[in-house]
């Protein structure tokens, strides 16, 4: 695990010096007293150096809390796969074609105790980081196993009354790379850098997966209705233990101040589009999820992107199509 590099990296800015600036109003009118009138703009300038200086301290003190307040959750790889619709045929054209995207979090590194865990994402796509769109997505799955949750990928066909035998297609990669979850400032973000493909091509633009990201996660409480059209109904509603629930202290959405809520299935996430430059928005964090992703990119190109994904998630790489990890639509 990559060791978090001490400096300190903080985005307070420091508050105006309201003294510095301050005109010295009631000093005019007063030429036929110069030594009081000195006196007195002397007094303001030092005034306003005293407030300078207490500005600054109070700035220099306030960057450490700052630092504190953007630390690391989790860390490990993330992998984004698409599942074809069933009357698609065998091939892919655009995400018009798509019936599911799939996130997969494998953590090698978490606080609290994790698994891989699959996410489904709502509106098949990631939100839009330049419009802060706001997209849906749960918790399909999450077990030790990473192979029962890449079981979902595979091939497979289901009879039906009307139609006969349906063809299931198997998922197709569109892109691997690494994650942190952080907590920043009272919410919580999954931030990730692609390691495959090098650079977005066409499938990836379309599911605004970009190179790198920063995505605000928030949690939604299983008691609270959902808005009409989103989200989880009924029985499908995930359910916590008491130590997790006490969480929510009845507010429909936390930040993910917990990483285990992703264990449960059924778990609902609102995740927010923050932006593209993870160094402006995490600072430090931001700096060892790229060490992460340097580290990745040199195991990816050892073995070969296609080799090193499909052995990780347990999949035969010969059962799917890859070029989709290429940028190019199938």
């Amino acid at each position: 695990m990559p060791t978090t590099r001490s400096k300190s990296n903080t985005q307070t800015k420091e508050s105006d010096h309201a003294g510095d600036k301050r005109e010295h109003k009631d000093t005019e009118g007063q030429d036929d007293k110069p030594e009081a009138k000195s006196a007195k703009v002397d007094s303001h300038q030092k005034a306003g150096r005293r407030r300078s200086s207490v500005s600054k301290k109070a700035t220099e003190k306030e960057q450490p809390e700052t630092e504190k307040q953007t630390r690391s959750l989790e860390k490990g790889h993330i992998y984004f796969f698409y599942r074809p619709k069933a009357d698609s045929g065998d091939d892919v054209e655009s995400e018009d074609d798509v019936q599911k995207l799939y996130m997969v979090l494998k953590p090698h590194w978490s606080t609290d105790k994790r698994t891989p865990t699959l996410i489904i994402l709502g509106r098949k796509k990631l939100p839009d980081v330049d419009d802060h769109a706001r997209y849906w997505g749960f918790v399909a799955a999450a077990d030790d196993d990473i192979s029962k949750l890449t079981d979902a990928f595979k091939e497979s066909s289901y009879e039906t009354k009307t139609r006969g035998t349906r063809k299931v297609h198997a998922a197709r990669p569109a892109a691997e790379g690494v994650y942190m979850i952080t907590t920043h400032n009272g919410h919580s973000h999954l931030a990730y850098i692609t390691t495959a493909p090098r650079e977005p091509g066409t499938v990836q633009e379309a599911f605004n997966i970009d190179k790198e990201s920063s995505l605000i996660i928030s949690i939604k409480n299983p008691k609270t209705s959902n808005p009409a059209g989103a989200g989880l109904r009924g029985r499908q509603k995930a359910t916590y233990p008491d130590e997790l629930q006490e969480c929510f202290h009845d507010r429909r959405f936390i930040a993910m101040e917990n990483t285990k809520f992703l264990n449960y299935t059924n778990s609902e996430l609102l995740l927010i589009g923050a932006t593209d430059n993870l160094i402006q928005e995490l600072g430090e964090v931001a700096e060892e999820l790229h060490d992460l992703e340097e580290e990745d990119e040199m195991k990816v190109l050892d073995v070969g992107d296609v080799k090193y994904i499909f052995d990780e998630l347990k999949l035969d790489k010969d059962k799917a199509p890859v070029e989709p990890l290429h940028g190019e639509w199938k």
